[in-house]
Formats: structure tokens, sequence, C-alpha cells
């Protein structure tokens, strides 16, 4: 973390003034890298974990609008192909939403997604009517909330509810693991962490493109527990209970 910053230091980046960060296997390859939202005229910061070093590949993957005021990010996958991609409110702005490409590149699709505004505050993901499709509401600046209701895509997905008993009741900390039937493995922490005073739905959607089974699911428990879940069936939330 210490050599990144220092690399952002001598990029001119004022990378004391950060509003949070949020952690996510971003691309896939089984550990944590971190997104850095900073405050107004600054870019964000795109931390890949490279050989256990934080390493800053923010204007390569093609992060370089500033921000006005940006809040936490919150990670999903909206469209389920598999890739992250994320949300991050601007106070007093849009709620601006970034897909991640095949290549590893993020492409801002506010206006597509007609997420623009002159008020968002800040964004809470929710799934409002169990489709497994992500949802979002939207805190306005002096007006009533916002739901943005996703519209989904035909690829597979799978929803995964724990419900601890040893661990505390949401499982949260808990590392799962999703590997699908061609052996791709893809890694979750559970958490409800969102963004500006608001949390996300304690299930985790996990995408799965056209790959129509999923092989297992592994769930590390905070307790030190772990269970395998073998051939449990898709396109539907599966509620795993601490054993």
């Amino acid at each position: 973390m210490v050599r990144a910053c220092d690399e952002s230091r001598r990029r001119n980046r004022k990378s004391a003034d950060t509003h949070g960060g949020t952690f996510a296997d971003i691309d896939n390859d089984g550990d944590q890298d971190l997104l850095i939202s900073t405050g107004t005229g600054n870019l964000s910061m795109l931390l890949y974990n490279e050989n256990q070093r934080l390493v800053d590949r923010t204007t390569e993957r093609g992060l370089t609008a500033k921000n006005v005021g940006a809040r936490l990010p919150v990670w999903l996958d909206y469209d389920h192909d598999k890739r992250l991609d994320f949300v991050m409110t601007q106070f007093g702005g849009d709620a601006r939403l970034y897909h991640q490409n095949a290549n590893g590149t993020f492409t801002d699709l506010t206006s597509t997604a007609e997420l623009a505004c002159t008020k968002f505050h800040d964004a809470e993901l929710f799934d409002a009517n169990n489709d497994g499709q992500l949802d979002a509401v939207v805190s306005i600046l002096d007006d009533a909330p916002v739901i943005l209701r996703n519209a989904g895509t035909p690829h597979h997905w799978i929803g995964i509810e724990l419900s601890g008993t040893k661990s505390n009741r949401n499982g949260i900390g808990a590392r799962v693991t999703v590997t699908d039937v061609a052996g791709k493995k893809r890694i979750f922490d559970a958490g409800t962490a969102g963004s500006y005073l608001s949390s996300n739905d304690p299930r985790i959607v996990v995408g799965l493109g056209n790959v129509k089974a999923v092989r297992n699911i592994e769930v590390r428990w905070p307790s030190g527990r772990v269970q395998t879940i073998t051939g449990p069936a898709i396109d539907r939330y599966l509620r795993t209970t601490e054993p």
C-alpha cells in the first residue's frame, strides 16, 4: 500500500484526500484488489494486488474522469458476465456506473443507464424483487429516495444467502469461493458495507455468464468452519446454514 501511495504522489495526486475504499477480486485471480474514491478534482485510485503488492492501474484501466466529491464505490456484476462492475455516487451529482470490459478496462455507462442526475447522494444495492438482478436505492438531496431497477440480462447467476450459527447471523466476514463446471474459481467476502452511511443486501450474487452449472461452493465461516456445497441449482438463491 505504501508503495502504491508513493507512486500516486509522484503523479501529483492528492492521495490523502480520500473518501473511502472497497476491496474486491476485480480481475478474478483469487486475491483482493482495492478501489479508493477521492475528493473533488482528483482521479479515483484503482489498485491491483500483484504478488502481494498493490499496483496503481487507474489510467490504463480507463478511469480518467475526475471526481466531484465522490462517495464510497460499491461493486456488483450488474449484467452477470462474470466481471465486476461498480457504481460510485458523487455528492450532489451523478451516480456513475462503470462496466468492466473483457480486456479489464472500464467504460462509463452513466448516460446509457439513465443515472444522470444533479442531486444524487448515496447508493445502496439490493435485490428488490428477488430475481437475482441487483437494483439500487439512491438517496436524493432534499427529496425522496429513488429506486433504480435492474432490467436484467439473459446470463446465468447464483445467489448465496448465509445464515450463521456459531458465527454471526449473516455470516459477515465469511470467504465464499464459487467454482463453475469449467473449473473457474471466484472469491467473495460476505459483507454489507456500502456507500456513505448505508449498507447493501447481505446476499452474494454471482454472475455466471453463459456457464450453465456450478461445481461447488466453499464457505469459510468466521468461526473457522469450512463448508462445501456440491452441484447447487443456479438462477436462484441458495440459503446456506453454518454446520
